[in-house]
């Protein structure tokens, strides 16, 4: 066994998305070959526990094939026919992930590692989760989407300082649902132009003493775009690409302020902050695009 320990060892690649409260661990593991070296360095002890757990349920299926007393390649056969269905319910978690509320994302999930469970039934659990989330979003009422909490709103304007830090990929879905559980925006009322969507924001939202009267923004991943056909549409030509951007009535020399003043430095600021031909229409927007994090 210390073999094939080793061996599996090699199978695993590992993302991690960062936020500004936590880090939740996708697990997006990928049987690549059985001789090919290992692709990618785990960086970080969260990555490598989550290795070691989805590691453990697949060298478990091995052992348990080999004990039934199936050869080495058939083991190793059954092992890569159950990779497709991996790839496809954690491709479903990940986006999935941007609409669930946290806590219970990552609860849901790793309740699904079990000593008791091998590589197939971790996939199937899973599978259940994936069902769960989809059929709860498909509920509004137990989504808790028919309004927002005070809590939403909090948790909404630290997403948003995170996004415009540009310190991750920005991504305008979670902004756009919030607000509309907040009855700040209505998707029938999105404005769509050139693949862009934007929203005049009901009262506008204030944050860190700056009032947001527009959000405009779009999503890259086309599955977002069959699940929230109201807040995205391709349209032809280039993609603007993944961006978010707020706008207000506010000075650019005051917001300018604001932005060094939030985001401690300078980093982006000629970038991020425009006051001409802006996306929505507003005296000035902040806005971060995902060429900006390089």
């Amino acid at each position: 066994m210390i073999w094939i320990s080793k061996k599996f060892s090699e199978y695993f690649k590992i993302r991690v998305l960062s936020s500004r409260k936590c880090k939740i661990i996708y697990i997006l593991a990928f049987l690549v070959s059985l001789t090919d070296p290992l692709s990618a360095q785990i960086v970080s002890e969260g990555q490598a526990a989550a290795l070691r757990l989805k590691q453990a349920h697949v060298i478990r299926s091995y052992d348990q094939c080999l004990a039934q007393g199936k050869s080495d390649a058939k083991c190793r056969s059954e092992l890569e026919a159950l990779h497709p269905r991996e790839l496809a319910v954690l491709s479903k978690l990940a986006e999935l992930s941007m609409v669930v509320p946290e806590s219970i994302f990552v609860e849901r999930n790793t309740s699904c590692y079990s000593p008791n469970r091998n590589y197939q039934q971790l996939i199937e659990c899973w599978e259940a989760v994936v069902k769960e989330f989809e059929s709860k979003r498909s509920d509004s009422s137990n989504m808790d989407t028919s309004s927002a909490t005070s809590s939403d709103l909090l948790t909404l304007k630290e997403n948003i300082l995170s996004q415009l830090s540009c310190s991750d990929t920005p991504s305008p879905l979670f902004v756009f649902i919030t607000l509309e559980k907040a009855g700040k925006i209505k998707s029938s009322e999105a404005i769509m132009f050139d693949s862009v969507t934007c929203f005049h924001i009901n009262d506008g939202i204030e944050i860190n003493g700056i009032n947001f009267s527009t959000v405009c923004g779009y999503e890259e991943s086309e599955q977002i775009h069959r699940l929230y056909p109201n807040f995205f549409s391709r349209g032809p030509g280039t993609s603007p690409g993944q961006f978010i951007s707020l706008g207000t009535e506010t000075d650019i020399d005051t917001v300018s302020r604001w932005y060094v003043e939030t985001f401690e430095g300078t980093k982006n600021l000629s970038r991020s902050v425009n006051s001409k031909n802006t996306i929505s229409g507003s005296d000035t927007e902040v806005m971060c695009h995902d060429w900006m994090r390089f």
